[in-house]
């Protein structure tokens, strides 16, 4: 009997925004008759595949200007469905053609990537935008950063986009052949764990929690766009291949990229982590200690805060699971659930504290990260951003 599968958020079926083979003349027809382009960054081009791919579904394309109202004073797009964070796309200028209604997509070298139908371009206030996404307008946050460096002006539309490969894409599953491979494995309930950093002890012992109580798990390290200083996509997917093949059973994990950028955006940016595993046919989503945070910006457990709101919007159940942290008198990883010693025992273990010992040359402790872990990651000539 096959298993039913959790539905893709607020449809029955994934986006598939790919251009097909027979489309292809649309092109053409296009260039033909010399339609005006908007030239995409590479962390843009990113967003268009995971719209293209359904890892975003219900969004098929970039918010215009009346959805971007509606989600600010509702939570809810113009359709009536909830999303966290607004999918935009920054343009440098703006038209006033009104008959102008598609344009193409084109890389920073010219090639074309796809197609922006029914556009509509507006102005918009960048503070409105960051309130909403992140909280504050604090323009040290590297997410707020990111959008006022890009201005605002802003062009909404259903996107079209050509199938390619990136660099990255050898790492990286799509969220069809995600579902394919948990109907496969005939997981009934798989957890999805979220990730920027190299595995260390404290979210193996969170991994270890979701392989006890359910069949399967997810590794989905996010390997697009981040800050300076995070780890390099590569130097995390290598590394936790090595964690997967040599420590967790095979037929329990699967691991896999997912190319798209951080926000930081903090509970947000944990509700748009846990929509996207939803697509990719997880049952259940890990949110543990800052989820999804930067520096100070959020409280210590705001994203688990979130989903007592948000929940009923989702068909993925959240485990809001405490950050985990050694223990010098219990001697182990442990949380403040199992724990009943003064925090002056207490060891934070996190990747920002391992990436402080490798980056002053030297080797974090073995209670901290495996030291075999650490020696693959120390045979990277770059291990940062």
């Amino acid at each position: 009997m096959r298993l039913k599968m959790i539905d893709p958020y607020g449809s029955n079926k994934l986006v598939n925004g790919f251009i097909k083979d027979n489309q292809e003349k649309i092109i053409e027809e296009l260039q033909a008759e010399n339609t005006p382009s908007i030239t995409c960054n590479d962390d843009i081009i990113i967003e268009c595949n995971r719209i293209a791919d359904g890892s975003l579904t219900p969004v098929d394309g970039f918010f215009r200007e009346n959805d971007l109202d509606s989600l600010i004073e509702t939570n809810k797009t113009e359709n009536g469905y909830y999303f966290p964070i607004p999918i935009l796309l920054q343009t440098p200028k703006i038209t006033n053609d009104a008959k102008l209604e598609t344009m193409l997509l084109k890389d920073e070298g010219g090639n074309i990537v796809g197609i922006l139908d029914d556009i509509s371009f507006f102005k918009y206030d960048t503070k409105k935008i960051c309130d909403y996404i992140f909280g504050n307008y604090d323009q040290h946050h590297p997410g707020v950063k990111k959008i006022l460096s890009m201005g605002n002006k802003f062009v909404g539309g259903k996107i079209q986009i050509v199938p390619s490969d990136s660099p990255l894409s050898h790492y990286c599953m799509s969220p069809t052949n995600s579902r394919k491979e948990i109907i496969k494995r005939k997981w009934k309930t798989c957890v999805g764990f979220q990730t920027r950093n190299i595995p260390h002890r404290s979210h193996e012992y969170l991994q270890r929690i979701a392989l006890e109580f359910f069949d399967g798990l997810l590794i989905h390290p996010i390997i697009g766009w981040k800050k300076n200083n995070d780890y390099r996509p590569e130097v995390v997917m290598e590394v936790y291949k090595y964690l997967v093949n040599t420590y967790y059973p095979k037929n329990r994990v699967i691991l896999s990229g997912l190319e798209a950028q951080m926000r930081y955006a903090g509970p947000k940016e944990a509700v748009l982590h846990a929509i996207i595993r939803q697509n990719y046919g997880c049952s259940h989503f890990i949110v543990g200690r800052d989820h999804a945070g930067v520096n100070n910006y959020y409280g210590k457990y705001d994203a688990h805060l979130i989903f007592d709101s948000v929940q009923k919007y989702l068909d993925i159940s959240i485990l809001k699971l405490k950050g985990p942290y050694y223990c010098k008198k219990c001697k182990c990883i442990t949380t403040e659930n199992s724990c009943g010693h003064d925090t002056r025992y207490h060891i934070d273990v996190s990747g920002t504290k391992i990436r402080n010992f490798l980056q002053s040359s030297h080797s974090p402790p073995a209670t901290l990260i495996r030291k075999d872990i650490t020696n693959r990651i120390l045979q990277f000539d770059e291990i940062f951003i």
